[in-house]
């Protein structure tokens, strides 16, 4: 494959971003179809500089990188005729929520590339005054909160009866298992990955926890009021 096409195009993807009103955000599309792959990806904009890169290098990179799989395992294929040959997939989105002080974008990418289902992955980024904000800067104490939100949403996970052992697993006080969040009015809601704390059948798993759960850890209330 031409991989020079694919680069032009996704550039222009990013270029011809349209709004649909001044309240919304603009748009992003990029789409690639051959033999070997079917790709969709659509994402808000933030209409600031950095937060903008970040997406649209993002998006690049996941194209990129699924684009390399299918082709080779397409090559693979082609040795074995018992095995399909239809295109994998891939779609991706990034959509972008916020409370007034810090705007995140929560992206979700699925994958086909054959067997029972595909694959789906969420994660997310949030921004103040355009610059990333993570835990350190949210709360004055980060291990803290690590700790309480272990505590709490393995709590509440729980209440859903899900899995004990897939619970206590995904929800140990570990930064990885707590880097998918975005903020809200009073508080933040966790994103939890299919297999991290449930099975397939039950999705991306969420739980919302409040500034006053929060409290010990003392979040800065700059990036919520």
């Amino acid at each position: 494959m031409n991989k020079i096409l694919p680069t032009a195009l996704f550039l222009c993807a990013i270029m011809t971003a349209h709004t649909a009103s001044a309240a919304e955000p603009a748009i992003s599309t990029y789409t690639e179809q051959s033999s070997a792959l079917s790709v969709k990806a659509t994402w808000q904009r933030f209409g600031l500089a950095l937060p903008d890169k970040e997406s649209d290098d993002l998006v690049r990179n996941f194209v990129d990188e699924f684009r390399t799989s299918a082709e080779q395992e397409q090559e693979e294929r082609k040795s074995d005729p018992s095995l399909p040959s239809l295109p994998f997939e891939m779609v991706l989105e990034g959509n972008i929520s916020g409370n007034g002080r810090v705007s995140g974008i929560l992206w979700n990418a699925y994958e086909y590339t054959g067997g029972a289902h595909g694959s789906l992955l969420v994660f997310a980024k949030n921004y103040a005054n355009g610059k990333v904000v993570g835990l350190n800067d949210l709360f004055q104490k980060p291990e803290k909160a690590l700790a309480l939100m272990s505590e709490l949403s393995r709590k509440k996970l729980l209440e859903q009866d899900l899995p004990k052992d897939m619970v206590e697993a995904g929800t140990t006080p570990e930064k990885d298992n707590f880097n998918t969040f975005l903020l809200e009015k009073d508080g933040l809601t966790l994103y939890f990955n299919p297999y991290q704390v449930g099975p397939w059948a039950a999705g991306v798993i969420t739980v919302k926890l409040t500034l006053k759960e929060l409290a010990a850890a003392g979040p800065d209330m700059s990036f919520w009021n």
